[in-house]
């Protein structure tokens, strides 16, 4: 995050990673009302960190995912980095998963490479 951060200008001290681990679990154990809630922790340009969270949209009991036509590019910086600048993410789940059919919409690099999701990550298992 701080990494980030400083490629954008923004302040960030080295956190407590435990610290906000814990406040994150926290956040979340909070939340009962039988709802499924993604947790997002956001930093501003003076270094503060926020937890947010909003219910997770969508038919999150949808097995299905679909890959986006959108080609994603390495030259955008936006693309390395996690920031609220989603716009791209969010058209595309809107025209996909919105309504319940696709769980997420995964995109694909300019090399036909794996990248992310509209609302996951991916990650690998081998061996």
């Amino acid at each position: 995050m701080c990494k980030s951060a400083h490629y954008f200008g923004f302040e960030c001290n080295e956190y407590n990673i435990e610290k906000i681990k814990e406040e994150m679990n926290n956040h979340a154990m909070g939340i009962n009302d039988g709802r499924s809630y993604k947790v997002r922790l956001v930093l501003d340009d003076k270094g503060k960190y926020t937890i947010e969270s909003e219910p997770i949209k969508g038919d999150t009991s949808a097995k299905k995912i679909i890959l986006s036509e959108h080609k994603t590019s390495a030259n955008n910086i936006f693309y390395y980095h996690k920031t609220s600048k989603r716009g791209v993410y969010n058209a595309e789940f809107q025209k996909h998963c919105a309504n319940g059919k696709y769980f997420d919409v995964i995109f694909t690099n300019k090399n036909d490479e794996l990248t992310e999701g509209t609302r996951t990550n991916l990650f690998i298992q081998k061996n």
